[in-house]
């Protein structure tokens, strides 16, 4: 059960905030700034689709409720999930099996906190954490956010991509392997972002080139609800060296304040992830 915990918290806090190393000029994850390139068509076509892409989603508090199905050394059975964002300062998560809380979990700007109920056990890190679960090495806070909302969470260096398009759907393609940094080391991935004919981001796919890991992220089924664009399916794959698929499936939006309880009982265990 303590698997399914890390789980959950790792499908709450996959890639957020990819930082790349400093460039001519970097977008901020919230706020896409265009760089031309230096092919003067090149820089038309990609200065115009940028500008057109969402930057960020609007509102104080967000609860997404919803099913999580997890693929990680084993399936998992079919896991009921409620998110709950307080904007730039926590994402709550309650977990349950047949309607009963077996787990919840708390992610601030500082930590990643967990406990389960079945074994009595809990988990406190910082992103450490969930780093060494993902295998990537530069997860914050404030981007999870988009992530988990489907809207653009990594910088964006237009000298770095080509841009491409048919009737339905926009590409970007990194040029050449794009070095990300972190806390701790770096890697070098071949990026590419696909985006609807709305803008709307679609798929995000990132392969080490050093460790040959990949990762991607898929958004479907999107919605319009209270004026804003949400996927109702987010799909994350990790290919390492197991490989992990998570699914988180949205079914209901409530913009209303709620209680989010978290008190990890005193004579609970603390476990590693």
């Amino acid at each position: 059960m303590t698997k399914y915990i890390a789980a959950v918290l790792v499908s709450m806090s996959l890639f957020s905030c990819v930082t790349q190393k400093k460039a001519v000029e970097t977008t901020k994850p919230n706020e896409v700034v265009v760089v031309t390139n230096p092919n003067d068509s090149d820089k038309v076509k990609t200065t115009n689709f940028l500008a057109k892409v969402p930057k960020k989603m609007d509102f104080s508090q967000l609860k997404i409720k919803g099913n999580a199905e997890l693929e990680i050394e084993t399936t998992v059975p079919k896991l009921g999930v409620t998110l709950y964002f307080e904007k730039n300062t926590k994402i709550w998560t309650n977990v349950t099996v047949l309607g009963i809380t077996t787990a919840r979990g708390l992610i601030t700007k500082d930590s990643v906190k967990g406990f389960e109920k079945l074994q009595k056990t809990y988990i406190k890190s910082n992103f450490s954490a969930l780093q060494d679960i993902i295998g990537l090495d530069f997860l914050d806070f404030q981007n999870t956010e988009n992530l988990l909302l489907g809207k653009l969470f990594m910088p964006i260096d237009a000298t770095n991509f080509t841009y491409t398009s048919t009737n339905t759907i926009h590409t970007l393609t990194s040029i050449k392997p794009i070095e990300i940094k972190s806390g701790k080391s770096k890697g070098t991935y071949k990026t590419t972002l696909s985006f609807d004919k709305n803008f709307e981001l679609q798929t995000v796919f990132l392969s080490d080139e050093k460790t040959k890991n990949s990762w991607k992220i898929e958004y479907s089924n999107r919605e319009i609800i209270a004026g804003k664009n949400f996927p109702k399916k987010v799909k994350i794959f990790i290919n390492d060296t197991k490989n992990k698929v998570i699914t988180l499936d949205y079914n209901t939006f409530d913009f209303e304040k709620m209680s989010t309880s978290f008190d990890i009982p005193n004579n609970y265990t603390k476990r590693k992830i």
